[in-house]
């Protein structure tokens, strides 16, 4: 719809396709905060075809980045953009680095090779790179930001104890 808009009447209009982005405020129902609430609450949490599903993952503040540059930017309008910072990681391996920063026992973690995994997308960000200049910055370090995601959890437990997950 949005898209038939800027053809047809011109609205200025530039399409964004993120990775699975992570950070502060999540929804306690996307993958990384379930995983940190289980692992706060010392509850088990499966993962869903077991090792081998991957994630394209991103912290927020680099999708943020990209947002502002877009609406700053009128070579943007009619274009669409994907905004990766090209990592691409195991779920599992997700899981490892919050137990590990919660000192919690790999246990909590079921791999669950018998249910269906997520089929791998990684998304190309060479065209916003080249065209906008847009650059990673702190998704290169990602252990820091899902550190810095779980203490955040960690202090705003208001935000997701009581909350209804769905396993």
């Amino acid at each position: 719809l949005t898209w038939s808009y800027h053809q047809r009447y011109g609205v200025p209009v530039t399409i964004l396709r993120s990775a699975y982005l992570f950070g502060p405020y999540q929804s306690i129902q996307r993958l990384i905060p379930l995983i940190i609430s289980h692992a706060l609450k010392n509850q088990r949490f499966p993962i869903a075809g077991g090792n081998g599903d991957l994630r394209d993952i991103m912290y927020i503040d680099d999708f943020i980045s990209a947002v502002e540059l877009v609406l700053h930017n009128p070579e943007a309008y009619g274009q669409i953009y994907n905004v990766s910072a090209g990592i691409r990681v195991r779920v599992a391996e997700i899981a490892d680095i919050i137990l590990a920063i919660l000192d919690r026992s790999k246990n909590l973690m079921q791999l669950d090779e018998q249910a269906e995994s997520k089929s791998f997308v990684g998304l190309d960000a060479t065209k916003i790179k080249n065209e906008l200049g847009w650059k990673v910055d702190k998704s290169q370090d990602i252990h820091s930001m899902v550190e810095f995601t779980v203490n955040w959890f960690k202090e705003h437990k208001e935000w997701w104890d009581g909350v209804e997950t769905t396993d």
